[in-house]
């Protein structure tokens, strides 16, 4: 590790301090019973202890709409607690939630994320149905490294890929119906271009380098070409041909203090140059990770927009 990456210790500090707070945010202000929304918690989307799943269901028999939520951390914190807020916003739209995780990095590396999300994608087409799911009307959602997931799960149903996970994915479900990838973190294998730029706060410039070294694993180089496609999502669709299925809209919301504004403004070329719908909202003066700021004016104007954006699914 090198010597201005995060260090397991430090890691560990973040991870514990964002637990401690989203508990106590969760102690006072959410309240599901209070809108009529039903929580199933832990549930097993498969065999590893990291293949759990919340499942957040609205009131009434339904057909509801679905959302799956692929929570951020770098690829190496945080989980579905940190990350309650989202599936609350959602559950209270009207979606069945399925608020996700999945191994983390260092010690799962890269596939071990998009290889658990596919396989929750395909849990929740199994099961939602169950659960009042209408799987006709699906969106992926998710901010940061959840977005990269949220777009790495559109193009393994998009395009046929060669990796197994890949191909039984596309075979088995269709892709979103719509995607809401909040300030990802588009391209993990080039991290220069933000940790070297000392325009960056120090934090986000460890945070970030240490993201894409951990996420792609200290091998990553000896693998085959296009073995870290769907690490890379901008890049994948900036050098495609068109999709073998139609891109659903993305939503790509990201605060104007964000460094990571400028993945979300190229994932839009590039959405765009294949014919897909892409809208990139900038909220002025907004840091990465605004969303979660659930008691600030910027962040209910992301639900509002977010909300209009799903519209055409409740």
């Amino acid at each position: 590790m090198s010597a201005d990456a995060l260090t397991p210790a430090e890691s560990a500090l973040i991870d514990h301090s964002s637990h401690a707070l989203a508990a106590i945010g969760r102690s006072i202000a959410c309240r599901p019973a209070r809108h009529g929304i039903h929580c199933l918690h832990d549930v097993a989307y498969g065999p590893h202890p990291a293949h759990r799943l919340d499942a957040w269901i609205p009131p009434g028999p339904g057909p509801h709409p679905v959302a799956v939520y692929a929570h951020g951390g770098a690829f190496r914190v945080l989980s579905r607690h940190t990350h309650w807020m989202m599936a609350l916003s959602l559950a209270r739209l009207g979606f069945v939630v399925y608020n996700i995780d999945y191994r983390l990095a260092p010690a799962h590396p890269y596939p071990a994320a998009v290889e658990d999300v596919l396989r929750a994608w395909r849990w929740v087409h199994a099961h939602a149905a169950s659960h009042g799911g209408d799987l006709s009307r699906t969106v992926m959602a998710g901010e940061s490294a959840g977005a990269n997931l949220s777009a790495a799960v559109t193009l393994a149903t998009c395009w046929q890929r060669p990796e197994p996970f890949a191909a039984e994915t596309f075979a088995a479900t269709p892709p979103p119906r719509r995607v809401l990838a909040a300030y990802g973190f588009f391209q993990a294998s080039e991290t220069r271009r933000y940790w070297q730029d000392t325009r960056h706060p120090w934090p986000f410039r460890r945070r970030i380098k240490s993201a894409g070294a951990d996420y792609l694993g200290a091998a990553s180089t000896q693998h085959r070409p296009g073995w870290g496609d769907l690490a890379d999502p901008v890049t994948y669709l900036e050098r495609q041909p068109p999709p073998a299925r139609p891109l659903p809209p993305f939503f790509l919301p990201v605060g104007g203090r964000d460094p990571l504004q400028a993945d979300s403004a190229r994932m839009q070329q590039a959405l765009s140059d294949l014919g897909a719908e892409a809208v990139v909202s900038v909220y002025p003066g907004q840091p990465h990770g605004f969303t979660a700021l659930w008691w600030t004016a910027a962040s209910r104007a992301f639900w509002h927009d977010a909300a209009a954006f799903l519209a055409p699914l409740r």
